[in-house]
């Protein structure tokens, strides 16, 4: 059950990276070219670029599951990490204002309302887990 839930998350990741990061990231790092810059893609650091932004936007959707093994071992439970909600948004957006290569508040936002998301859905995973466990 742990590796489908797993791999899904993982292939939520990846389809959320090329539907929607990917397509803003490309436009903004293509934009810095003018009549005497001219952007040259190379095939490999261009493919280069992809997996590795593939694979950590698939690693970060991960996050749930994470939170239920870290459960499981004992290091967290549900009432530490929900009273510690607002710490923890504010560490997501710090963290995708660090990996997000755009300046606007709008991909800010976008990459990191995701991310709230999958920390609620970690939340919930560790309420029925807790529950399970009493």
């Amino acid at each position: 059950m742990i590796v489908v839930i797993g791999t899904l998350l993982f292939l939520m990741g990846i389809y959320f990276s090329f539907v929607y990061i990917l397509p803003i990231t490309m436009k903004y790092l293509l934009s810095f070219g003018n009549e005497s810059i001219i952007p040259m893609l190379s095939a490999d650091k261009y493919f280069s670029f992809v997996v590795l932004l593939t694979l950590g936007i698939g690693a970060i959707f991960e996050l749930p599951l994470l939170m239920v093994l870290l459960s499981k071992i004992g290091l967290i439970n549900y009432q530490l990490m929900s009273r510690h909600r607002r710490t923890v948004i504010f560490i997501i957006f710090v963290i995708t204002a660090v990996i997000t290569p755009t300046p606007d508040a709008f991909t800010l936002c976008f990459v990191a309302l995701p991310m709230v998301l999958l920390y609620e859905i970690g939340l919930f995973g560790l309420y029925i887990f807790d529950k399970i466990q009493k």
